[in-house]
């Protein structure tokens, strides 16, 4: 089993829901990129770009129906290393008439596993990409990147943000400080944004879930 249990279990199930959003697979494409972003912040998937994501999926997808699923791994990185090779049975042409929506959920939710899987297991991943994935118009491969930053530099202020954009915290100073940490991350994701439109923005990731 992966090593955070439950937790990876959870993530595993956002493709699914991410996909029943019957969201334009122009957005889709938009939020596989920020998420992509996100975890090249966290030092995963250097070497990706964001059309990978689709065929990432389509391999979860095809690796999957010949048991080669998640739970049988020590950890999503080995998992991703399996199904990225081509010697068990990985055909490019299988999946060629499959909405590409549902090839990007799956891969998506293979992306965020391994984000997951690289943080504190403390830290709400899965409500965390759920407020991502509903409110996509937020969050641009650049802002990802920033956060993906601050979570790789900094936990503590990253955790904050988790707790502020899921309404995971009603102390005020807290709800505070990232505002302001993400008043930052708009500033630096959108340099052309004044300080009371990035205040703005910030403000509007609050408590997504409401």
């Amino acid at each position: 089993m992966f090593g955070l249990g439950s937790l990876i279990t959870g993530i595993l199930g956002l493709g699914k829901s991410l996909f029943s959003l019957a969201l334009p697979s122009l957005v889709m494409k938009g939020i596989g990129a920020a998420i992509m972003s996100f975890a090249k912040a966290l030092g995963i998937g250097v070497d990706k770009d964001e059309d990978d994501i689709e065929e990432m999926g389509d391999r979860a997808l095809q690796a999957e129906e010949k048991g080669i699923k998640p739970e049988n791994f020590e950890n999503a990185e080995d998992w991703l290393n399996e199904i990225e090779k081509d010697d068990w049975g990985y055909d490019p042409e299988k999946n060629k008439n499959l909405d590409p929506r549902e090839k990007m959920s799956k891969g998506i939710e293979v992306s965020a596993a391994l984000c997951t899987e690289k943080l504190p297991e403390d830290l709400r991943m899965g409500d965390f990409f759920n407020a991502v994935f509903k409110n996509n118009e937020m969050f641009t491969p650049e802002t990802m990147s920033e956060l993906g930053k601050v979570a790789t530099n900094n936990i503590d202020d990253f955790r904050k943000i988790v707790n502020y954009m899921t309404g995971k915290t009603d102390n005020f100073a807290e709800i505070r400080e990232a505002r302001d940490i993400l008043t930052s991350i708009e500033k630096t994701a959108n340099p052309s944004l004044s300080e009371e439109d990035a205040w703005s923005r910030a403000s509007a990731m609050f408590n997504l879930e409401r």
